[in-house]
């Protein structure tokens, strides 16, 4: 199986890439003409695209976010080699995080959009900094320094976001050296002011995608082979979807049709990838069918891209459809047997489709009422599990209200439920085994446990002093080595109910409590 390799012989993918997402259907009927100088064929061959108006060229003086390897390399030899459409504004995403690169671009547009200043890029890391728990960040020398692919593109999410607020009006044309407008002034160029706003026309914006950014997804509709950042949030609609669909079917016929595109590995690659980020955007916005069916193309364009795969199976799994992702990973594996991430992604769903058959084998069994307390018990994590929360919370209470509940079988419940992070009904289970042995001094602390997790923190302070005034001394022992209450080990409270004692040889007595 080949699984990488270029050539260029005898075909221009690179240029119908570049040209299409600049100029649109413009640029599709001019790359038709050229390839067809028959005048009868060339008709045969336009009246066979399906959306003659899909999709428009760039607005004028877009801004246009390049994201992939060829989403960068090719559009800039387009814009600034070729002179297609050299009023395009190209910015790559992934970088905005790296201080040299910005100081490029504040050299080459920096006079004409606004481009973050040294200062902005310090506002969006502390934004990044205030927005999170430090995961990723790494101090090296008293430096800090943010580590992984994930993290940066968060700092580089934010600063993404601040160009497009910023850029939204525009007031400039770009000129050539004689003061002329660049681009072909008779199809682009649109008046400085709107007559009807008497405003400034708004910018356009468009993104061709390598790692998603959460902010733009309420903007982004399809456009040809990459995506529109509209000015405002904006749903889909049945046209968009329509012109879409036509679009990529016409488009994935002629190139699977050509053994020249067959050939070429990396064409492949990034097509799929053209794909695969539409797709990614039909489900985010909730369109099941549609994103199944633009991943399915996906991989008929390329059937060993690791991303469109996984995503497909995850869609595949959400969807409730396990055997049949279960079965394109395995397809995708005989293809490419020493790809390691889909390994072990494959081995992952393979476990994960024996706790949905276990889950599904109690479900049935709960039916007749046939479960022992310890597979009630199991059930109810399944349930978590497997994303049906909503019924292991049904299950958790009717265990909760059984008649023959204990104490040990209540606290069981809560520990189970805390690892779920489900604390709601983690503290009712608490609460409920505080009704069954209210004199039971662990039972207080595991509450005030749950509470102090619920940031309840008055309520913990509460429990924690009645199992003291349960237990003594020896609660007060057990409270001071207690990790679950280190959030608030040098509050003032806490130091009242457990205050720190220090044996003349520095070591604390280790006192048993009875029952815990």
């Amino acid at each position: 199986m080949i699984v990488g390799g270029s050539e260029q012989n005898g075909h221009d993918f690179g240029w119908q890439f570049g040209n299409w997402q600049l100029q649109g259907v413009d640029g599709i009927r001019e790359d038709l003409r050229y390839w067809y100088p028959d005048d009868e064929e060339f008709e045969k061959q336009w009246a066979a695209y399906p959306c003659k108006d899909y999709p428009s060229a760039m607005g004028t003086n877009a801004i246009f976010f390049g994201g992939t390897d060829p989403g960068r390399f090719v559009p800039t030899y387009m814009i600034y080699s070729a002179k297609v459409r050299p009023d395009i504004y190209l910015i790559t995403q992934n970088a905005l995080a790296d201080n040299t690169y910005m100081d490029v671009m504040r050299d080459l547009y920096g006079d004409q959009i606004w481009i973050p200043s040294p200062i902005d890029s310090g506002k969006a890391f502390r934004q990044y900094m205030d927005a999170k728990s430090n995961a990723g960040v790494i101090q090296d020398n008293g430096k800090i320094q943010v580590s992984g692919v994930a993290e940066v593109m968060k700092i580089n999410g934010i600063l993404s976001e601040m160009i497009f607020d910023h850029n939204q009006s525009r007031t400039e044309t770009r000129t050539d050296e004689k003061n002329r407008p660049v681009g072909s002034a008779a199809v682009y160029d649109d008046p400085q002011i709107d007559l009807e706003t008497g405003h400034p026309p708004l910018r356009s914006f468009y993104v061709e995608e390598s790692y998603t950014l959460p902010w733009m997804y309420p903007y982004l509709t399809p456009h040809g082979l990459i995506m529109k950042i509209n000015n405002k949030p904006t749903p889909l609609t049945k046209e968009m979807i329509s012109n879409d669909t036509a679009f990529w079917n016409w488009y994935c016929d002629r190139l699977m049709n050509d053994e020249r595109f067959m050939r070429d590995i990396t064409a492949r690659k990034t097509f799929s990838k053209l794909r695969t980020a539409i797709a990614n955007l039909y489900s985010v916005k909730g369109y099941g069918k549609e994103a199944e069916y633009a991943l399915r193309q996906a991989i008929d364009l390329y059937d060993i891209s690791p991303e469109a795969n996984q995503r497909l199976a995850n869609l595949l799994l959400s969807q409730g459809r396990r055997n049949e992702a279960v079965e394109l990973l395995s397809g995708f594996l005989e293809k490419d047997p020493k790809n390691e991430g889909m390994e072990g992604y494959y081995n992952r769903l393979k476990e994960l489709e024996q706790v949905y058959n276990r889950c599904d084998q109690l479900w049935k069994q709960s039916q007749t009422g046939k479960l022992t307390d310890r597979e009630y018990f199991e059930l109810i994590e399944l349930l978590y599990r497997t994303g049906k929360g909503a019924q292991g919370r049904i299950m958790a209470a009717q265990l909760l209200n059984r008649p023959d509940i204990t104490s040990e079988m209540a606290t069981y419940l809560a520990g189970i439920l805390q690892a779920l992070r489900d604390y709601d009904m983690a503290e009712a289970a608490m609460q409920k085994c505080i009704q069954i042995a209210p004199a039971s001094p662990s039972g207080w602390i595991n509450l005030a446990a749950v509470q102090l997790m619920r940031n309840k923190v008055n309520e913990a302070f509460i429990s924690l002093r009645k199992a003291v005034e349960l237990g003594g001394e020896p609660v007060r022992n057990m409270l001071r080595k207690d990790k679950r209450f280190d959030p608030v080990r040098k509050s003032r409270e806490f130091q009242q109910i457990a205050p720190q004692i220090q044996p003349a040889d520095g070591n604390l007595p280790l006192i048993g409590l009875p029952g815990m």
